[in-house]
């Protein structure tokens, strides 16, 4: 039996589905998507911070001098680390 591709689902799909279908529903494919972007994007900003690479993820703050990652918790198109630094 065939399950869902989205490691938080896993049910079964759909006994006559068609043989290259991965997910269980359009809801579990876009959690998927998001999960696989967001663990990507993660993978990257870690990498960036321990090797101390500048990447277009990890930013330095005009105002303060301080590295933060842009996204996780920030807008993308973020230029400061804060309000204080706005």
């Amino acid at each position: 039996m065939r399950r869902c591709a989205y490691i938080f689902c896993s049910q079964p799909l759909p006994v006559r589905s068609r043989s290259d279908r991965r997910f269980c529903s359009a809801r579990c494919k876009a959690a998927a998507r998001r999960w696989r972007r967001h663990f990507e994007e993660a993978v990257d900003i870690g990498l960036s911070y321990t090797l101390g690479h500048e990447t277009e993820h990890i930013v330095r703050c005009p105002s303060c001098g301080r590295r933060f990652p842009r996204g996780h918790g920030h807008r993308r198109d973020a230029l400061y680390c804060g309000p204080a630094c706005r």
